[in-house]
């Protein structure tokens, strides 16, 4: 990544974080394969600075394709924190440092190569601190017009990277973590799982990341399940769901995925706490406690069924042993009547 001189104090990130994405991106359909990467850069830059960032697209499909790319904002749809896209873009001081190529222009990439375009950001000095949130926005058209997907209809892609904008003089993390909201039952099935969705939002002045985890501790003080949080990206004044973490390893990488909260023992009895710490990279760590009891319904229930069809099947041979005795008496006495 290059910068300018003039941009020494510039704190500069790049995040590849859960809310879009640990991997380039990539569409594909057909013959089509074009990826896009970074899929997220974050920039944190102070007024009357500037920065130079580079996203790249690689055509690794069968054909040629024109790209034409657009800048349009983007907001979180507060539940997934998958960008919702919209029609237009309010931030107007990110320019493309290309002779060649124009947004909405489109531009030749052939299989196989690969194409970067180097966008500048520079504010001018009186710019406020404010942070804008939009999207590189690739459209892909093949060459050829006569690639169809197997239901015969034109095929085309699209593709997205995302961009964060934080205008700050101080270059300090003001994002805010609160709990939003946090669902697990109060009573469950000795033979259940503990299950737990926890919805975070984002009270701060910038984007951050949920940091925090989830204990589960049982009646006898002891740590039967810790998981720490996939750390998320939330916009300020947006939501989203948080989940558990669980290492994975692809080409000889480490990578954490999403894993959802829940716990499963073999047979779950008493009062379960449920420790919730979260936090913000520059906030003071918060906790949150909630306790789930678990009650051996349906065993219960299952020794109820049983001592109903025990209390059926004695009544049942005490009326057919009654019976048998009766139908004796009854053909005695129908012979002294006879």
């Amino acid at each position: 990544m290059v910068q300018k001189n003039k941009a020494a104090t510039l704190t500069f990130t790049l995040v590849f974080l859960t809310m879009f994405g640990m991997q380039p991106v990539h569409a594909q359909k057909a013959d089509l394969n074009i990826g896009i990467s970074p899929p997220l850069t974050h920039i944190i830059i102070q007024p009357g600075k500037s920065a130079l960032t580079t996203v790249s697209l690689e055509n690794q499909g069968n054909f040629d394709v024109n790209l034409t790319t657009n800048f349009v904002d983007f907001t979180s749809d507060n539940k997934t924190g998958i960008p919702v896209l919209s029609d237009n873009m309010s931030f107007s001081y990110m320019s493309l440092q290309d002779a060649e190529v124009h947004l909405n222009t489109p531009f030749l990439l052939k299989t196989g190569n690969t194409k970067q375009l180097v966008f500048e950001v520079a504010l001018p000095e009186n710019s406020v601190e404010k942070e804008y949130h939009f999207s590189l926005v690739t459209d892909v058209e093949p060459i050829q017009n006569s690639l169809h997907d197997q239901s015969g209809t034109a095929v085309s892609g699209q593709i997205v990277s995302n961009f964060i904008i934080t205008v700050s003089r101080t270059a300090k993390d003001q994002g805010i973590i609160e709990l939003q909201s946090f669902e697990a039952p109060l009573f469950l099935d000795s033979l259940s799982a503990i299950t737990a969705k926890v919805f975070m939002h984002n009270a701060g002045k910038n984007t951050t990341v949920t940091l925090g985890n989830l204990r589960i501790v049982n009646v006898l003080g002891n740590v039967v399940y810790e998981n720490d949080f996939l750390p998320e990206n939330i916009l300020p004044g947006a939501g989203r769901q948080v989940f558990g973490s669980e290492s994975v390893n692809k080409d000889g990488e480490e990578y954490k995925i999403e894993q959802p909260i829940r716990y499963k023992g073999l047979f779950l009895l008493g009062p379960y706490k449920l420790i919730l710490t979260y936090h913000a990279p520059g906030q003071e760590e918060q906790k949150f406690e909630h306790t789930v009891f678990a009650l051996p319904i349906s065993a219960l229930i299952f020794v109820i069924l049983v001592y109903i069809v025990y209390l059926l099947y004695t009544k049942s041979n005490l009326f057919q042993g009654r019976s048998r005795k009766a139908k004796p008496e009854n053909g005695t006495q129908h012979k002294l009547d006879s």
